[in-house]
This record gives C-alpha cells, structure tokens and sequence, in this order.
C-alpha cells in the first residue's frame, strides 16, 4: 500500500471520515456484511469503518487461511468460517495456486492467463477437498438477513450468487470481482453476472478494471493491456428500495445503512437522493442533518472555486497529472495495472494512511 499522499486527498479522507462522524447513526444498530473469498480479512473500504458499526462474516474455504485469520481477530463483531460457498450443498476441490489468491473451485485456463505476465501466478500448487454450502442456507439457519454482500471467489461468483437465493431481493449492496476472459476454465464472464444482479433491482454504479499485459512485448514496453477482470459495485435501485414491503422503523434503520456505505465508497450524492427521497422515513430533523453535513463536507472550497475554475488552471492540473503518472514507471513495467494505479485516481482515499485512525477504535 502506497503512503504518501498529497494534502488534496488528505483532505478528502479527513472529509468523509469527519462527515461519517456527523451521522446521528443510531446506537447498537451495524451493518452486516457477508465476506465471501475472506483471504487476508476485510478489505478497502470495509476496513476503514470501526467494527462498532459492522458485523463482518467472512468465509474463506481455506482452512489454513481462515485458521489464521480466526486467530488474529480480536473483535465480538468479526467471525471468519472456514466453509466454501456455491450454489449447491456439493464436493468440489479447491485448486490452491502459487499465489494463494488466485486459488479457486474453477481449473485456472492456462490457454488464457499463459499469454499474460505473471501467470505463473496462477499456477496449482495442491488441490484440497472442499464441500460447498449456499449461502441461503447458512442465513436461514442463524435467521439473519445481510445488508451487504462482497464476492471475491476468483470465477466463481455466479453460483454464489445464485446460493443466495431469495436473499438477494434484501440486499442493499453488492461488490463482487468479476471476469471479463475465461482465466477459470467453464466461468461465467461480467454478462452473465450483472444480467443476473440487475434481474434483482439493482443498479450498477462502479466499476474498479484491472489490466495485463501480453508476453510477446517485454513488460518494459508500453501498451494499453487488456482488461481481465474488475470489481463491480451495485447498489439497490432507489425505486425498488422503496418499494420494498417494511414498516417505517426497519426501513429508517435500512436508510442508515445504506448511507454509510455509500458513503465510505464516496457516493455521497446517490446518499443523499435516497435519504431526501419523498417516501423516505427519517425524521425531518435527521434529514436536514444528513444535507448539511453532504453539503459541507464535500463542498469545493470557495478559494478553490476563485482561484482554479479557470482554463489555465485546468491544463495546467491535467498536464501536472501526466506528468505524475509518467513517474510511476514500476508499476508500468509490472506487466498488470488497475484503475487504482492512477495518480489522480478515485480509488485513493482507500489507500492506508494514519488519518483512518480518526474511524476506528
């Protein structure tokens, strides 16, 4: 993880973080989050937010894995399983690769990744004997219901999402990684997957793209790569959400929610929408509260606005961006790249620096 950041996007983490602390959240009320693929625990930006305000189960069906993550955690509100997730109670074997998280159910198509840096990466190593479970039947036993759900099984996601079941009608936000080539031998690609989600109610409202590279040119060659594979946000339609069947108090505390996580992912204006909405359920006085932090705390400062809302100003930042990504020539000849690598990417106040202490405990 990178550490050194300019004093813009300082400001821009102090803003969300400061925003989230405006929030009248209301007590012993969390989120619950459903971690499927939990490989080295909560990732960004779930593991921005202070446990007081999620309940974090993740499953990781590699026992050793999920051994050690079980034994480092020491929150009440994280519990790891060691248990796969599919779309049927079945036997499958976990193809453990060199790099253990690329390790998946699904055969890695050497066809494929072979043609790409790194795919030595995606070498197997052993293969271990799992049983997969639904996730539908896990929730019906502990009678929860999931207000979130991040997917990160490497080709698989498609038969997780189809273990859900009727869950996914109660789902708030999905963020699942998703394959745009065959690297699992038999995977189901982005299509199948956002065609299934979208048949849900949901709206598909980020996508974070990851590039690689072919052999035939040496890495330290420039070219664009080809996009493989992503992490896909979707979030509940504003109309389904309120169409859904509840009584006012559970769909408040749905709304509170909702605008937390939008906000850690910074998409403070759809929180917004869905907290003035005219059906919505908040109190007037939480309403207004809401509105006024949104409207301070993501505010172009005013000497900003005098100073730099000018044509100079914008070539002169758009060629400083150039300039500063021409820099980054390590992560250029790494042979793979992402939306993240990007000086003056969107992604990066999900980077670790200290000021994420002011959230957590």
């Amino acid at each position: 993880m990178i550490s050194i950041y300019p004093p813009t996007l300082i400001k821009t983490m102090q803003k969300i973080f400061s925003f989230l602390k405006t929030l009248p959240f209301p007590e012993n009320q969390t989120i619950l989050l459903i971690d499927v693929g939990a490989r080295w625990g909560g990732n960004p930006p779930w593991d921005q937010l202070d446990n007081k305000y999620v309940t974090y189960i993740g499953f990781e069906p590699d026992e050793d894995e999920c051994l050690a993550l079980i034994a480092e955690n020491k929150s009440s509100n994280v519990e790891y399983i060691p248990v796969g997730l599919s779309d049927a109670v079945e036997d499958h074997i976990l193809h453990v690769t060199r790099e253990p998280g690329c390790s998946s159910i699904l055969q890695p198509n050497k066809s494929v990744i072979s043609r790409f840096f790194l795919s030595e990466r995606w070498e197997v190593q052993k293969n271990v004997p799992i049983k997969t479970v639904p996730l539908s039947k896990i929730l019906e036993e502990r009678n929860i219901v999931p207000d979130a759900l991040k997917i990160d099984v490497q080709g698989a996601a498609l038969k997780v999402l189809r273990g859900a079941g009727h869950y996914l009608d109660n789902l708030l936000l999905i963020d699942v990684e998703v394959e745009f080539s065959e690297i699992y031998q038999g995977e189901a690609l982005f299509g199948e997957v956002d065609k299934m989600i979208r048949q849900h109610g949901f709206d598909l409202l980020d996508i974070n793209k990851y590039y690689a590279k072919r052999k035939i040119l040496e890495s330290r060659y420039m070219t664009r790569g080809q996009i493989l594979f992503a992490d896909v946000l979707y979030v509940i339609s504003l109309e389904r959400f309120y169409s859904l069947a509840m009584s006012p108090l559970d769909r408040a505390k749905k709304l509170w929610n909702l605008m937390i996580m939008l906000s850690i992912y910074g998409h403070f204006d759809l929180a917004l929408e869905f907290a003035l909405h005219e059906k919505s359920t908040l109190t007037k006085r939480d309403k207004l509260a809401i509105q006024s932090s949104i409207r301070k705390y993501t505010a172009i400062p005013m000497w900003k606005l005098i100073l730099f809302n000018n044509v100079f100003f914008e070539k002169l930042g758009f060629v400083l961006s150039l300039v500063a990504n021409s820099m980054q020539i390590k992560s250029r000849i790494f042979g793979w790249g992402s939306d993240q690598s990007a000086v003056d990417c969107r992604y990066k106040h999900y980077l670790t620096h200290p000021i994420l202490r002011l959230f957590r405990k």
